[in-house]
């Protein structure tokens, strides 16, 4: 049996989409939408807090607070799985990138900032990230 082009790229695109599926590192989903990420309360200065159900943290210094995606910009690994997030450095276990604690690249493989989102506070102290809102690295939300 002869292989032509058309079927060995249909057979790469359908185990491509095979892992995709199958939720591995290399296939992270876009964020989109906004995300409830606890209280205030919750989070003192110094501190982080992961977000429930998606790769994103919540970090809280002097200033403020910001949110991140907890996803390497090397090969998508979640941090939060595979790694380690302080307040100090996140560490990507999969291959060992690490950002400072505002998404930057401090060493690779991953050459590429972590993305960061826009967060509010309300009146209660309910935190919300809008992860259609990108913003700098160094954008903080002050606690009042």
């Amino acid at each position: 049996m002869t292989t032509t082009r058309r079927s060995f790229l249909a057979v790469v695109a359908a185990g491509s989409a095979a892992t995709c599926l199958a939720g591995l590192p290399g296939c992270a989903t876009p964020l989109s939408g906004t995300y409830s990420a606890g209280n205030i309360a919750d989070l003192a200065e110094g501190g982080t807090l992961p977000v429930d159900g998606a790769p994103l943290v919540v970090m809280r210094d002097a200033t403020g607070v910001w949110a991140m995606t907890t996803i390497c910009t090397h090969l998508d690994c979640d941090m939060l799985q595979q790694g380690s997030v302080t307040a100090s450095a996140l560490v990507c276990d999969c291959h060992a990138s690490t950002f400072t604690p505002d998404g930057d690249v401090v060493s690779g493989p991953a050459n590429q900032p972590l993305d960061n989102f826009a967060v509010t506070i309300d009146a209660e102290g309910a935190i919300t990230i809008d992860a259609d809102t990108p913003v700098d690295a160094g954008t903080r939300t002050p606690v009042v």
